[in-house]
Formats: structure tokens, sequence, C-alpha cells
């Protein structure tokens, strides 16, 4: 998922294969932080 931190806004990205992925964050800045997580981890977090 990609993250904006000057505004909170989250915008999913999907499930995406192993392997090597080149990634553009979305317009409105050079701000935006990448979040890959691993599905297989069922890790639980605070989305606000």
């Amino acid at each position: 998922m990609w993250y904006n931190p000057r505004n909170g806004e989250v915008t999913p990205i999907g499930d995406i294969s192993p392997g090597v992925h080149s990634f553009t964050s979305p317009s409105e800045g050079p701000d935006w932080v990448l979040i890959v997580e691993d599905s297989g981890l069922r890790i639980q977090r605070d989305v606000r």
C-alpha cells in the first residue's frame, strides 16, 4: 500500500507476486511511503 504522510491517505496496491518489481508512487508529490507486508504473517494493523 502507499501511505501519504501529508494527509494520512492510504492507497492499496493489491497483492503482488514474489520477484523483482518496480513501483511508481501516486501523484501529488514525492512524500509517499511504500509499505509492503507479507500477507502470510497475518499482521493486524490499525488503519485510520
